[in-house]
């Protein structure tokens, strides 16, 4: 009799039956479950235990909080869905939009927050007003004012036209939520109109883009300097 640790292709069998709650293979040979029946249940068993998988460790990552978390199998996600028009130019920006998302994106707060060196400010270089955290650059580093104020304001005329109100009557922490993930609006609003959001996710993303580029472009400058 072959143990549970054992590599052979009958546990290997016995452990994915098990990981997705289906049943036993001596339960399959037994009940000779037709063919379309058994791929719907391997597809439902399967999506759903990765729904509550990703979701729930989701929530054990304090990176992840602007993040929209609720998965639903089968359906790209707003952060990587390409509009038919101008694809080459979103797909640039996708990955900057990501990395802010996911929380790996670096700035010096984290850098100070991560880094062994006690000497080491979390001030922003760009501006040296402040500490540089994520709500500084998106939305008040003076050194990046003028490439924010035009596609900021079409942000938040966006979402004025869906008529929903911040939880937190238009903290900068909302504001933040909606330009990282603009799909949790829809979750507060399930009826909302569906191409207002992807226009503010196209806005957004031109946001981080321009942003991030402008950032890199001044440190540039100052590393020169």
């Amino acid at each position: 009799m072959k143990t549970d640790d054992s590599h052979s292709w009958f546990i290997i069998v016995k452990t994915i039956l098990a990981k997705y709650n289906l049943p036993s293979a001596l339960h399959l040979l037994d009940s000779q479950i037709q063919k379309l029946k058994w791929k719907t249940m391997v597809n439902k068993e399967v999506s759903k235990y990765w729904k509550h998988f990703i979701e729930g460790h989701c929530k054990l990552y304090p990176s992840l909080k602007y993040l929209n978390s609720q998965y639903i199998p089968g359906k790209t996600h707003v952060l990587v869905n390409l509009s038919a028009s101008n694809s080459m130019q979103e797909a640039k920006r996708i990955p900057v939009k990501l990395r802010i998302a996911t929380g790996s994106y670096i700035l010096m707060a984290d850098r100070t927050r991560h880094s062994k060196n006690k000497g080491l400010l979390a001030t922003c270089p760009l501006c040296q007003t402040s500490d540089e955290t994520l709500e500084h650059f998106l939305l008040l580093c003076p050194a990046l004012s003028n490439q924010r104020k035009s596609i900021l304001s079409n942000i938040q005329l966006l979402h004025e036209k869906l008529s929903i109100q911040f939880k937190h009557n238009g903290s900068e922490v909302d504001l933040i939520q909606v330009i990282i993930d603009s799909s949790t609006i829809g979750l507060l609003e399930p009826s909302c109109d569906n191409s207002i959001l992807m226009d503010i996710e196209f806005q957004s993303r031109r946001l981080c883009f321009l942003l991030h580029t402008s950032r890199s472009r001044i440190l540039n400058d100052i590393d020169r300097t």
